[in-house]
């Protein structure tokens, strides 16, 4: 009786959003699901070429968005200008590009003066501070045991 009670209370990925990925990254490997506080569906996983991805979609299988870790060249250089110029001694350690069926934009992880935060960029130059207790940053942090 407790086992079916235990059950019932974990948290299944809907078939809609499960057939969703699958239609979407087929061939995906190391996939954890999340669910977020918004109720929306994180898939983290692996695809060659592409290291890391993780992909969003609503409860019932829409998908939202995608995000990939960026490097070097695809980063764009006004944002880190304008980052470096509100946060001098910042050092940016990982910068995600989201990319949505409506519009592409950054997240940068960074680390300024022993604050650790993000900042969401928007392509148009708006931007909001990601606070380092927002499920959006803390979702985000890779603890590596190498």
């Amino acid at each position: 009786m407790l086992l079916v009670a235990l059950q019932s209370c974990l948290k299944k990925v809907p078939k809609a959003v499960e057939d969703a990925f699958l239609d979407r990254f087929f061939g995906a490997k190391d996939l954890v699901w999340a669910k977020t506080p918004n109720n929306d569906w994180s898939a983290t996983f692996y695809i060659e070429k592409y290291h890391y991805i993780t992909a969003n979609f609503s409860p019932t299988g829409t998908f939202e968005a995608m995000e990939i870790e960026i490097h070097d060249d695809d980063i764009p250089e006004n944002i880190v200008n304008k980052i470096y110029s509100m946060y001098p001694d910042a050092t940016i350690f990982n910068v995600f590009e989201k990319n949505s069926e409506k519009s592409t934009s950054f997240i940068f992880e960074i680390e300024n003066k022993g604050q650790l935060f993000g900042i969401y960029f928007n392509k148009d130059g708006t931007y909001q501070i990601i606070p380092p207790d927002d499920y959006r940053f803390i979702s985000r942090i890779n603890i590596e045991n190498d």
